[in-house]
């Protein structure tokens, strides 16, 4: 069943974080009214949109992770002042690109960190037990159990957001 919700323009966005999260379809494409496929029941009105605490607690993490990205597109030559190169504009994209299929328990518990050769890393704040490195080359993760064990690894194409999903779900949701 599809229902219509209409909105102010200033809250489309809201709309879009919970359509990404909740997997609905959602067309706003400029001849048509935003539709969303749903269960009449989880029909949102715009009140509701902007109070409810995890729609709030998405938007702030995801508006958290863009304004990391933008800190690392600023980046330059020799940013650690050992010639590092600067982050490859094409990942920050793929981030950018990831972040709508995110959930609140994912942006929390893992951070983004600028490596050396022009690539990024994901790792878990507070915790050494997992890392993702992004590179144009492909995406490598790996966590561990125990001193030395690998419990769980992944290596897919950049490209491959669902595989990276699946991987920080599967080690810290």
């Amino acid at each position: 069943m599809k229902v219509t919700i209409t909105l102010p323009n200033d809250q489309l966005p809201i709309l879009e974080d919970i359509a990404s999260e909740k997997g609905w379809l959602l067309d706003d494409s400029p001849s048509s009214t935003p539709l969303i496929a749903c269960e009449p029941e989880v029909a949102y009105s715009s009140q509701s949109l902007s109070s409810d605490p995890e729609i709030v607690a998405l938007r702030n993490e995801r508006k958290q992770w863009r304004a990391r990205i933008q800190e690392l597109a600023a980046l330059r030559q020799d940013w650690d002042d050992e010639n590092a190169d600067p982050i490859v504009p094409s990942l920050l994209k793929l981030i950018e690109d990831f972040l709508p299929l995110t959930t609140t328990d994912i942006l929390a518990k893992w951070w983004l960190f600028p490596a050396p050769n022009g690539s990024l890393s994901l790792s878990p704040e507070g915790e050494q037990r997992a890392a993702v490195s992004i590179g144009t080359n492909g995406i490598t993760a790996f966590a561990r159990r125990g001193p030395y064990h690998v419990s769980s690894s992944v290596t897919a194409s950049p490209q491959n957001l669902s595989a990276l999903l699946t991987f920080l779900t599967n080690v810290y949701c």
